[in-house]
């Protein structure tokens, strides 16, 4: 599941490319990765940390992988994801499950439509403006 929720946080920039021209480099959208002192200033960092509310049918082990983050840095990853946190909260396993099904690569037009449409109005709304803010610094 973790992989997965990843994967769709990553399908929704790329819709959101595609969908603005098909020509943007989705750093454009989500900022740059941070290099050794480097500081930059990142779409993650505008999603507030959310415990996970009782009763939701999670993997609480997961849920607190993408939203705490591992105990220590990795190469090929980023240590929290904030944003597949807060997907895999107000979706679910099956919400992401069935979304995914139009996380294609390359991203084209109708899937990016199809997905989008998928999610929950509100959190494509969310992430959209963060990354309107990010493509506008």
């Amino acid at each position: 599941d973790y992989v997965r929720v990843k994967l769709l946080s990553i399908a929704i920039l790329a819709a959101m490319a595609e969908l603005t021209g098909g020509d943007a480099p989705i750093a454009l959208f989500m900022g740059d990765l941070p290099e050794g002192d480097h500081c930059t200033v990142r779409l993650d960092d505008n999603f507030p940390p959310s415990d996970l509310p009782k009763g939701t049918l999670l993997e609480e082990t997961v849920y607190k992988l993408l939203a705490k983050g591992r105990k220590s840095d990795c190469d090929f990853d980023l240590r929290e994801s904030p944003i597949a946190a807060h997907l895999y909260r107000i979706m679910g396993n099956q919400g992401v499950h069935k979304s995914l099904q139009y996380a294609t690569a390359p991203m084209n037009k109708e899937n990016s439509k199809l997905l989008l449409e998928s999610l929950p109005r509100d959190a494509v709304k969310l992430i959209a403006h963060f990354a309107a803010m990010m493509a506008d610094t």
